[in-house]
Formats: structure tokens, C-alpha cells, sequence
């Protein structure tokens, strides 16, 4: 049976707090006292949490009502924002902003704009609030972390095995296919697949430290015999047969490439060249016949992400918007991805709440792994 059947008052209430005040899903009245709040939070952490049985979307939406009104000061603010006559918060939307320090995971620069660039101000971007995740000092918030899912990095160290295989024969035995001097005489093409599955690692492990307000899977499959690409050692090095990771959160449905050419990475007609891809090779177009997937899964992608190392991207900012015609394709330096992904960005669309909550259990049910 499923949750909606076996537990039927949280499903019940998962839908009715879908636009509920945050005093209404934590189940006091408006005018309770700081104690009974704190308690009322965390009762309702305890019966919604999913580790007991409880509805994940629900214990969500309680951390998220505790953000708005967990201290004096978010409380006052929600308060002054809701009252009759006032207005409230980003852009007509229900999300709550952020608590904590207006820094992302990781401890890179404010996030203040979404241009790439840093500097003075709020914890809010040019276009909407950057979703962190943590508590402010002194604050009782639970530090939240994005749900995710999949084998990030799987499928590509599998291809580097495959192609260390082929390369030293198949039937001599490999002690240990890490070993430092085996890597630096491979090919290129060897050191660069051990390379991309590494860089997977490192953004889905960036990905994962986002606020609980995003869902990342990882290693997506893109079509039927999408795992063949880690076994075929004559396939295109940059056109696997997957996504990396999709992002689901308040700045909109991501699909995000990691990649590691070994080479400076420049832009150019709407793609990016690098010395270290073949010819005839581009990624991002070859992103974006993947990104098609989402067809399948009844939506389409807000944005394409590519990833790459701190020293390769050639252009001076943290990101660059390669494209904005049609689906915005985007560079990003893997410094400051956390807050392009938090921030947003003003060539990509924020979907609207109803949309989110409805989107992330239709992923969940058609997002296939390879």
C-alpha cells in the first residue's frame, strides 16, 4: 500500500498546508508564545519525519514554516509581511526565505547578485532569495540538507575501467586501478574519464549540501540502453547517454553536466571550445539532445548547467550564460555553483510553488538511473 492509504491524516495535511500558514502546519495559533512554538516545531518534526514513517514532503514544509517564524526576528518580519494591507514575500511565492549567513555551502563568497560577480548587501539575489541551507548562530533551526538520489560518479568510473582495460589488455590482472603511476601513463582520453567521474563527485557532493527546499539525482538515464555508454570504450567521451545531475528547486528544473577537459574552456557560438575536446565535439549542444528526456517525464528543463573546474573557465566571472535563446545554457566554475543554483539566474525562470510541489513526486516516479 502506499503512504496515502496506510497514513492517511499526514497525507491529508500535506495537502492542505500546501497553502497553509506557517502557524497552521506547525498546529498553533497566531499569537502562541515562543515555548509553545519551539515545541510545537518540534513535535511535528518528530511525527513527520521520514526515518519513523513519515511524509517527507511534510516534514519539508514544517522546517520550511519554522524558517519563516522560528525566531523573533524571522517571526516579526513574516508578521509585519502578512498582516492585512502588507505585502508578502519574494515575487508571490510561498517559499520561505533564508535563514543563516547569506553564504553557500562551503563557505564561498556572499551571494548578492546573480551575474557572478560578489559584493556587499542581503541575502538575496538579483532575481529572488538564495536558498542555503543551516541555521543562523543562536537559532534552534535544524540544519537541512538537499534529498538526493542515484550513484553520482558511477557510470563514469565504470568507463574509466572499461577504457584502463582496453588499454592494458584484457586479461592482465590490475592491482589497483588508482595507482598513481598507472594514471599518469595512461592516455589522455583514460586520465580525462577518471577526471569527469571525479568532477561528478565533487558537484553532486556540492549539490547534496544545498538547503532541503532541492531534490538532486544523479547518474539520470536519458533512453533505453542509457548504461551501455560506461562499457563502450569507442563512445563519444562527451556525449554520454545520461545527465549528470538534475536539480529540482525554488530557482527552477536544472540539468547539470560535470565535465573536466584538462584545458582552458572558452565560449563561442552558443557552445564552448577547449583544446582538450576532440573535434568535432560540443557539449553543450550534446547536453541539450539529452535534456530532451524531460519530455518523458511530462516537463522540460529550466536551465543547462555545465560544470567545470575553478582554473578552466576562461571568462573572468564564476559563470557565464552561453546561450538564452531558447533553454538557457549556462558555464559555471565549480566555486560557484552553489550560488548560481541558490541564487538563480535572471535568464531562467522561478517555477511557481504549486508547480514545485507538484513537479517532485512526478521526477520521482519517471526519472530513471543508469
Amino acid at each position: 500500500m502506499t503512504a496515502a492509504f496506510t497514513d492517511p491524516p499526514k497525507a491529508l495535511m500535506t495537502e492542505r498546508s500546501l497553502g497553509a500558514t506557517p502557524y497552521e502546519v506547525l498546529g498553533v495559533d497566531a499569537d502562541a508564545s515562543t515555548e509553545e512554538l519551539r515545541r510545537a516545531y518540534r513535535r511535528r518534526l518528530r511525527e513527520s519525519h521520514p526515518d519513523v514513517g513519515g511524509d517527507p514532503e511534510l516534514f519539508h514544509e514544517v522546517q520550511t514554516a519554522w524558517e519563516q517564524v522560528g525566531t523573533p526576528a524571522h517571526r516579526a518580519r513574516y508578521d509585519r509581511a502578512h498582516r492585512p494591507g502588507g505585502t508578502s514575500g519574494a515575487s508571490g511565492s510561498n517559499w520561505s526565505r533564508p535563514t543563516g549567513p547569506a553564504r553557500p555551502p562551503g563557505g564561498g563568497p556572499r551571494a548578492t547578485d546573480t551575474s557572478g560577480s560578489s559584493g556587499g548587501g542581503g541575502v538575496y539575489g538579483g532575481s529572488g532569495p538564495v536558498w542555503t541551507a543551516g541555521s543562523s548562530r543562536g537559532s534552534t533551526n535544524v540544519p537541512s540538507r538537499a534529498r538526493s538520489h542515484g550513484h553520482p560518479g558511477g557510470w563514469s568510473r565504470e568507463r574509466y575501467l572499461t577504457l584502463l582495460r582496453e588499454w592494458v589488455g584484457r586479461g592482465v590482472e590490475i592491482g589497483d586501478p588508482y595507482a598513481p603511476d598507472l594514471v599518469a601513463r595512461a592516455p589522455r582520453e583514460i586520465q580525462h574519464a577518471l577526471a569527469d567521474a571525479l568532477a561528478e563527485e565533487r558537484t553532486a557532493r556540492t549539490l547534496g549540501d544545498l538547503s532541503s527546499a532541492f531534490t538532486v539525482w544523479n547518474d539520470v538515464a536519458t533512453g533505453a540502453g542509457s548504461g551501455g555508454w560506461a562499457r563502450d570504450a569507442t563512445a563519444p567521451t562527451t556525449d554520454p547517454a545520461k545527465i549528470d545531475h538534475v536539480v529540482l528547486g525554488p530557482t527552477g528544473l536544472w540539468a547539470v553536466q560535470s565535465e573536466d577537459w584538462g584545458a582552458p574552456v572558452t565560449v563561442r557560438r552558443g557552445d564552448l571550445v577547449s583544446t582538450g575536446l576532440a573535434t568535432g565535439e560540443h557539449p553543450m549542444a550534446a547536453l541539450e539532445r539529452r535534456a530532451k528526456v524531460a519530455r518523458s517525464w511530462r516537463t522540460r528543463f529550466d536551465a543547462l548547467l555545465l560544470v567545470l573546474p575553478d582554473e578552466a573557465l576562461a571568462d573572468p566571472a564564476d559563470w557565464v550564460l552561453v546561450r538564452r535563446r531558447g533553454t538557457p545554457r549556462l558555464a559555471v566554475r565549480a566555486r560557484g555553483l552553489a550560488r548560481l543554483i541558490t541564487a538563480g539566474h535572471p535568464a531562467v525562470a522561478r517555477p511557481s510553488e504549486e508547480h514545485m510541489f507538484a513537479l517532485r513526486p512526478q521526477l520521482r516516479s519517471a526519472i530513471r538511473f543508469v
